[in-house]
């Protein structure tokens, strides 16, 4: 299969189970309201997080491997344990690559914002981006190799990764990268502009209501309610499609070489 093809096919994929894309929504929407509860009170509650980002990282995951075990139908949600302790694979993988980027980042920001050195803490940061573009290509791979293989240390064997990389080739993962970022940003785009064309005059009303009423509870009532209608689409249904789109897109990736 070329790009256009994996692309395309990775689009409809999630419209064969529009319920099992509301479900994984739910779990984002609950992500959303407990990050938004936990900055808004206490960090303790951040602790609640915990389950319903691994169910989502774990879920991602089991679609990636019935992608590469050549399964054309979306996964069920069950076997929980099993889909956390994938979840928890992700996350592990995620924060091993990109350890090092984050560590050479975060001491050139250190060194920007005290100016002890800023020559040197701009070189670090473009370093880091580089660093950071390096190692994703490299993650998202490992992510397949260790779907594929169903081992966690399958995503730290460098050699079998790069040797997956030439097979498709590079020019393909680059081409394939640049169209599944024009998909999702172009999804994003469409969804933010069809969302401010809705929010706007409800926003502008309760923002009058504010000022010529002079009462602050208007405001914050408008306020949240305009986040509710801007999460509640996003959360429930893009933000879960797209995340379908690019796991199939990326274990068709993997397959196809």
């Amino acid at each position: 299969m070329n790009v256009g093809e994996i692309v395309g096919e990775a689009l409809d994929y999630p419209g064969s189970n529009l319920k099992k894309v509301l479900t994984l929504g739910i779990f984002i929407i609950i992500i959303n309201l407990l990050t938004l509860l936990t900055l808004r009170t206490s960090l303790i509650i951040g602790v609640l997080l915990i389950p319903p980002i691994f169910l989502v990282y774990g879920y991602t995951l089991r679609v990636i491997k019935a992608t590469v075990a050549g399964f054309d139908e979306l996964p069920d949600f069950d076997e929980w344990g099993d889909m956390l302790i994938d979840g928890l694979k992700v996350f592990v993988v995620a924060i091993v690559y990109m350890i090092i980027p984050a560590i050479v980042l975060a001491a050139s920001i250190i060194l920007l914002l005290t100016r002890s050195n800023p020559t040197v803490a701009l070189i670090g940061i473009v370093i880091g981006i580089i660093l950071v573009i390096i190692f994703g290509l490299v993650e998202n791979i490992a992510i397949a190799h260790m779907a594929f293989n169903d081992s966690l240390g399958a995503a730290f064997s460098i050699g079998e990764i790069l040797n997956v990389i030439s097979e498709i080739s590079w020019l393909k993962y680059i081409i394939w990268i640049i169209g599944v970022t024009i998909v999702i940003t172009g999804a994003y785009i469409v969804t933010m502009a069809a969302l401010s064309i809705i929010l706007l005059p409800i926003a502008g009303l309760f923002g009058v209501a504010a000022i010529t009423q002079m009462t602050p509870e208007i405001a914050s009532a408008g306020f949240i309610l305009v986040l509710i209608i801007m999460l509640l689409p996003l959360g429930l249904f893009v933000v879960p499609y797209l995340r379908l789109f690019y796991a199939r897109a990326l274990g068709r990736l993997y397959s196809d070489r």
